[in-house]
């Protein structure tokens, strides 16, 4: 399976030592779980995405209200973004952007941090429920489709490149570069090795 991602032999977080994103239902509470030292930051709010911004701020945003919070290590908030954006997933780049996807209008967004500039915010005809997204070795955007259960590549700008691949029941390689299902999945990260993981909530 060609996906022109460079993709290297799998690694786990376990392997690789990194962060392992993950979406809480439980309220108020962070979770940031590293291999070594799981913790839990205790949060005024329920959020739904999470970003790290520098190794001691986060920024959390919900999929249910407009706007993105950062906030430090202790959950306290430290300044909060007003927006139309309802983020259902997040990622931040090298350069000071945030990119998003926006659960009410279903779009692809990407924010200038410092001054909280929205450089683009617009749907993607070809993605009709945009949900996890994940940034590639070469700063492109990976995105989950829900409805269609499909993933997709997309510029630094926001324009759609082309579909990874899609399949009712999943995809798997034999040759140990990708092992995901598809059936609803909603969030997608990928790791400094080139390897793609895929969560599946629907087992």
């Amino acid at each position: 399976l060609d996906l022109d991602l460079k993709l290297a032999s799998s690694t786990s977080p376990r392997q690789t030592g990194a962060e392992v994103p993950i979406r809480c239902h439980n309220p108020g509470t962070t979770v940031a779980l590293h291999r070594k030292n799981p913790t839990s930051i205790e949060t005024s709010r329920q959020y739904d995405a999470i970003a790290a911004v520098t190794t001691q701020t986060l920024a959390v945003g919900y999929a249910s209200h407009a706007g993105i919070d950062l906030i430090d290590l202790s959950g306290r908030i430290l300044r909060q973004i007003s927006s139309t954006l309802y983020p259902w997933s997040m990622l931040t780049t090298p350069d000071g952007f945030l990119m998003m996807s926006s659960y009410r209008d279903n779009s692809i967004a990407k924010m200038k941090l410092e001054d909280q500039t929205i450089v683009f915010d617009h749907k993607v005809k070809q993605i009709k429920c945009p949900r996890g997204v994940s940034s590639s070795i070469d700063g492109s955007l990976i995105v989950c489709d829900l409805n269609k259960r499909t993933l997709h590549l997309i510029s630094r700008d926001g324009v759609w490149i082309k579909k990874l691949w899609t399949h009712p029941g999943g995809v798997d390689t034999y040759d140990g570069l990708l092992s995901v299902s598809l059936m609803e999945q909603t969030c997608v990260c990928c790791t400094r090795r080139g390897s793609a993981f895929v969560m599946d909530v629907s087992s």
